[in-house]
């Protein structure tokens, strides 16, 4: 996601879009999954920090969130900034996304499939990308950051006022 202190970040990219189509729709699908936002100031630090030590080669990185955040928790923040998102059930949420004509102006539009179909694993996209957050083990990162400074923010209404604030 963008820096934790400017907020600068790409706002085309994947979570970007999700979050302003969820509001632009005005609900979300209610999940009980966790979602892997990491801050790039934090990203880009851990794996410079990592990648000159040594003893980092041969051994496998996972730069997630060592805290990622519940889903339902994001939209009750979202709703906290002041936007009235509903949480629905994901066939209701899917539906609303069929039903979009395409002259509206929702940033899922384009996206519409990954939100819609299943895959082979009878899973849409998203159900898949918020389930990385719990499939990526970052102990290796964190052991190798303990002798540093760097830290990676918590994901509250702080750092969401600072993304929301540069959108």
């Amino acid at each position: 996601t963008g820096h934790s202190q400017t907020g600068a970040s790409q706002t085309n990219d994947l979570m970007c879009r999700i979050i302003k189509g969820i509001i632009q729709l005005g609900a979300a699908p209610d999940l009980d999954h966790w979602i892997n936002l990491i801050p790039i100031n934090y990203a880009s630090k851990a794996i410079v920090s990592v990648s000159r030590q040594k003893k980092s080669l041969d051994r496998a990185f996972h730069v997630v969130n060592p805290q990622p955040l519940p889903w339902k928790n994001l939209v009750q923040e979202i709703c906290n900034l002041g936007y009235q998102v509903k949480l629905v059930s994901h066939e209701e949420w899917q539906d609303k996304i069929v039903k979009l004509d395409s002259s509206q102006d929702n940033a899922l539009i384009a996206m519409r499939s990954l939100f819609t179909e299943k895959s082979e694993n009878q899973m849409t996209y998203l159900e898949t990308f918020l389930l990385t957050a719990q499939s990526f083990n970052c102990q290796n990162l964190l052991e190798k950051l303990t002798e540093s400074s760097i830290m990676c923010p918590c994901v509250d209404i702080k750092l969401l006022k600072v993304y929301f604030s540069f959108f």
